[in-house]
């Protein structure tokens, strides 16, 4: 069993979903479509956009070609990241 995410984790997991979500919506894309294109079911997208589960990064990379986007507008900003308190 895996241990529970930190906070951080679903801070993090959340707003990767949240930056998904809109991506999707401003490409005009359903949740349907985007599964189909990255080759996972409807109901894992929709975890991944809830920030309930950590989206993979190969899964990642996938759903920035479908959205015809550079990967890293998919990442939130640094204050998420586990380095930010040390490089401040």
């Amino acid at each position: 069993m895996m241990p529970a995410a930190s906070a951080t984790e679903r801070a993090f997991n959340s707003a990767i979903g949240l930056i998904i979500e809109s991506k999707r919506k401003e490409r005009g894309i359903s949740q349907q479509m985007l599964a189909l294109s990255v080759g996972v079911h409807r109901n894992t997208l929709c975890r991944w956009e809830s920030g309930e589960r950590a989206c993979p990064l190969l899964m990642l990379l996938r759903i920035a070609d479908v959205l015809c986007c550079n990967h890293l507008v998919l990442l939130p900003r640094r204050e998420y990241t586990w380095g930010a308190r040390v490089l401040k």
